[in-house]
This record gives C-alpha cells, sequence and structure tokens, in this order.
C-alpha cells in the first residue's frame, strides 16, 4: 500500500492551473441519503465532502475550481466561494455539456464528484494523469473490499479531446433515446468512448484504477463507513447549516 502512494506522489504545479479547469459535481437530489442536507456537506473529519475536494485540490495549485449545483440545493453552497453552474434536471448527463458553458477555455477539463471521499494520493493520481494527452477515466473496475461495495465505479473523468467528448455524449444520448441502454451516465460514457459495448461490464484503454480508500456514498450506511474508513470520531446526523470553504 505504501509503495502505491510513493509511486502517484505529485509536487505542486503551477503550469497544470493554467490549462486545467475543475467541475465538481453537486446538483444530485440526494434522494437515498434521507438526511435534511445535501449528502455532499457530510462531514469526514469535521470537513464537508464537497469542501475537502476543494481543499485538496487548491493544496496542488488548482484554482480554477467550479460546482454544479440544483435549484433546490443552491442555498446550502451559497458560502462556497468558488463559480456555481445551476445543473439541469433533464438529463443527468447534461450534467457534463452544460458545464462547458460557464467555465474558462482551457484546454483540459476535469470532472470529480461531491459526494465521493478521495484519498490524498489518488488526487495527485488524477492530476498527474492531466499531463497526459487523451480522455481519461478514473473510478474501480470491481468491489471495494474497504467499504463491502459489490461494483465498480467511476469517481472522475478528464477532458482534453473535447470533440471526442461531445461526439460519445451524443452517441450515448442516442442510445439512450433509443432505450437500448437503461442509463446515460458513468460506465455508459466510458464504453461507448473506448468502442467497448455499452451493456458490457468491461474496461480497455483510459481507465485509471484508483485505490480502494477512494469510494463515495449514497446512503447514510454508507457514509458510516466511510467516516470509520478515514478515522472520523464521529458523523453528522444533524441538518447542515451552509458553510464556507
Amino acid at each position: 500500500m505504501l509503495s502505491y502512494f510513493k509511486k502517484h506522489l505529485l509536487s505542486p504545479d503551477s503550469d497544470l492551473d493554467k490549462s486545467l479547469s475543475v467541475v465538481v459535481l453537486c446538483a444530485g437530489k440526494s434522494s437515498r441519503f434521507k438526511q435534511h442536507y445535501p449528502k455532499h456537506l457530510a462531514t469526514i473529519q469535521g470537513i464537508p465532502s464537497i469542501v475537502r475536494v476543494i481543499k485538496q485540490l487548491k493544496r496542488n495549485n488548482v484554482h480554477d475550481i467550479s460546482m454544479t449545483v440544483s435549484e433546490d440545493n443552491q442555498k446550502y453552497f451559497k458560502n462556497i466561494k468558488v463559480n456555481k453552474i445551476l445543473g439541469s434536471d433533464k438529463r443527468e448527463i447534461d450534467r457534463f455539456r452544460n458545464a462547458f458553458d460557464f467555465i474558462n477555455n482551457k484546454e483540459k477539463v476535469l470532472f470529480l464528484y461531491g459526494d465521493v471521499v478521495y484519498h490524498d494520493s489518488d488526487i495527485q493520481t488524477i492530476l498527474n494523469s492531466a499531463k497526459e494527452t487523451g480522455n481519461k477515466f478514473f473510478g474501480r473496475y470491481g468491489k471495494n473490499t474497504l467499504t463491502h461495495k459489490p461494483y465498480g465505479e467511476l469517481f472522475g473523468i478528464l477532458i482534453n479531446d473535447k470533440e471526442k467528448f461531445f461526439n460519445t455524449v451524443n452517441k450515448v444520448v442516442d442510445l439512450y433515446d433509443k432505450k437500448l441502454i437503461k442509463r446515460e451516465i458513468g460506465w455508459e460514457v466510458y464504453r461507448v468512448s473506448e468502442g467497448l459495448d455499452p451493456l458490457v461490464h468491461k474496461i480497455k484503454d483510459n481507465f485509471i484504477e484508483l485505490s480502494q480508500l477512494t469510494d463515495d456514498y449514497d446512503t447514510f450506511e454508507q457514509y458510516k463507513i466511510i467516516c470509520k474508513l478515514h478515522h472520523s470520531a464521529t458523523f453528522q446526523e444533524k441538518s447542515h447549516e451552509p458553510i464556507a470553504g
């Protein structure tokens, strides 16, 4: 495990900040979390998850950061000092397409998730990959033996080739509209991008596996497991006031 962290260490890179825009996705409804605040504000070691991601990026000299919010949850994030993008309620996949209209026109765009608790080494792995060419997808292919999740998930997308990405998105939307796939986001985007069968869970190129210390949470029970994994002494059960980041 220690060798994994040493291999993926990244020193702060001011040149990366000049070429990279980051969008943290937080427009979800948190319907399965079943608390009185968005799941992105649940605290890990005393820091709301979304703020934790922003701080990790800033520690690596990445400062061009935006976040998507919804009409329903934007009041909770009003004190977080990053650019806000109002997310779409029509299609999940529109959270990617719409973001490009509101961010700086830099050559690279990185999408991360506000409900993912990224280990520091995995943030560094992602940012290190931003120096490469081609679109990259970050996540876990199979189950997580630490959080007991039995399935793989995507935790980030790096866009170097915007034309290819938009063509991929259009193909996914077309497949979804024709009812050939059941979802229009996540693994379907990766598989179509890499020319794979969108219905078969398989990886090929441009997928980068993150450590099992990085995971997301959809339910409050999953959140408590994440807290224990990251040695958080307590977890948050009360409704959350708007916070600063």
